[in-house]
């Protein structure tokens, strides 16, 4: 029997933000790590995919000039 995939839920800005500043601050880690540090620090049930992280760093630049109001959205 088939088991139903566990979602991970929807990344906030903050938490996108989050990434992107671990990523600027250690240039060294992958995506995969990213994405494992995400999982554990975000306290999130499975970490987000590989494409996930690729798209918020394409985005980076939204997520980590943001202001605080845009981010509450």
């Amino acid at each position: 029997m088939l088991r139903k995939k566990q979602h991970v839920g929807n990344l906030t800005y903050e938490q996108k933000k989050r990434i992107c500043t671990w990523k600027r601050d250690t240039t060294s880690l992958t995506q995969g790590q990213l994405a494992a540090r995400a999982k554990r620090e975000l306290a999130k049930n499975k970490a987000p995919a590989q494409g996930i992280i690729s798209a918020i760093f394409a985005r980076k630049d939204v997520y980590l000039y943001a202001k605080e109001e845009d981010l509450q959205a």
